[in-house]
């Protein structure tokens, strides 16, 4: 504002770095917003061939997580626990099965509301030997987020 005498009138210069301030955090604002909504890389397959024998699912919340359900669609398998406590872990073995890089999707709920990752690959550690035996270990670490990892057992 540009005062003359007692009477004030707003600075044409001020007006247009304001303009150009709200322009640059809404532009911004989308670029993180379509950096936080990429999608997951998908591939058709492992670069290394290896199989999965069991799953761990561990709950990082500081409440319960129910119906936790690892999915692979193309194939119709399933694994998963019905209730995780707070901070705990839910794990079963199974006969062993050849990882094809289908994609896998975990579900899962906590305080009745549902959740689920987007579709996901797995990929092994670069010094897995081909043929190598994993577990594929998923955390829930956040309100509504989990990750998967594979482990050796």
């Amino acid at each position: 504002m540009l005062s003359l005498g007692k009477s004030r009138v707003p600075c044409a210069h001020n007006s247009s770095i304001r303009v150009k301030q709200v322009l640059a955090l809404a532009l911004l604002a989308v670029l993180l917003l379509t950096a936080c909504s990429s999608k997951p890389r998908v591939t058709e397959s492992p670069s290394v061939e290896f199989n999965i024998e069991g799953i761990v699912i561990w709950n990082r919340l500081n409440y319960a997580v129910r119906d936790v359900m690892i999915e692979v669609p193309a194939s119709g398998r399933f694994a998963g626990c019905g209730n995780i406590l707070p901070r705990s872990k839910c794990q079963t073995s199974f006969p062993v099965q050849r990882y094809t890089g289908n994609a896998i999707q975990v579900r899962w709920s906590e305080h009745a509301a549902p959740h689920s990752t987007e579709p996901f690959t797995v990929e092994p550690p670069e010094a897995a030997a081909q043929g190598s035996v994993f577990w594929l270990q998923i955390e829930v670490f956040a309100p509504g987020q989990a990750g998967a990892t594979l482990v050796q057992p």
